[in-house]
Parts: C-alpha cells; sequence; structure tokens
C-alpha cells in the first residue's frame, strides 16, 4: 500500500472512531436515571462536547506542525478513550462533564481536524 493511501486510509478510521461522539442520544435516559439528573443537565453535556470540538478543531492545527502525526493520532484516541473511561465510570454529573464534555470533546477535535488536515 502507498504511504499516501495508507496516511488516507488512516484519517477514514480516526474520524470514523471519533465520530461516535454523535452517538449520545443513545445515553440520555440511562444517564438521568444513573446520575439522578434532568434531561437539561444530561444534554448539556454534549452541548459542552461539541464547544470543546469545535475549539480543538480552531487551535489544534500548530500541534499539526510541531508533532510527528502518529503521535497526534495517538494523543486524539487515547485522550477520546481516557474521556469516555472517565465518563463510563462517573457517578456524578460533574465527572461526566469532565470526561465526555471536555476530554473526549476535545480529543474528538484533535483527531477530526488532524484527520481533515491529513486527507486534505
Amino acid at each position: 500500500m502507498r504511504p499516501a493511501t495508507r496516511t488516507l486510509a488512516a484519517c477514514v478510521v480516526l474520524s470514523a472512531v471519533l465520530g461516535t461522539i454523535h452517538a449520545f442520544s443513545l445515553f440520555i435516559d440511562p444517564f438521568e436515571e444513573g446520575l439522578d439528573a434532568g434531561r437539561g443537565a444530561v444534554s448539556s453535556v454534549y452541548s459542552l462536547a461539541l464547544v470543546a470540538l469545535t475549539l480543538a478543531v480552531l487551535t489544534g492545527h500548530p500541534l499539526f506542525r510541531r508533532l510527528p502525526g502518529p503521535l497526534v493520532a495517538l494523543g486524539a484516541a487515547g485522550g477520546a478513550a481516557a474521556g469516555l473511561l472517565l465518563a463510563s465510570s462517573a457517578a456524578s454529573i460533574a465527572v461526566l462533564i469532565v470526561g465526555y464534555g471536555l476530554v473526549f470533546g476535545a480529543s474528538n477535535g484533535l483527531g477530526y481536524a488532524f484527520s481533515l488536515q491529513q486527507g486534505a
């Protein structure tokens, strides 16, 4: 496989995996019940994740010039995994906000922006 094809394939896989951020609606009811939180509080987690994603997309590009591509991809994937792990063990809405809203959201933004830049 040519290096350019391998890079493009890796970017597609990274984007597909990180695109799971938009599956949040599947977890609204379980989060409401498990955390004893209202719909507004739980929905704000997804909103914050999208804000973090957007900010990471807009501000992450300097990292792409300074760090090797595999390290950026690994950092984005590792950060996303850490955020999901934290969110999955959340016993309060605050932990869910940090894990999913901030860590997972920002990691998604970095991975998404990196994939777009490399794939272009």
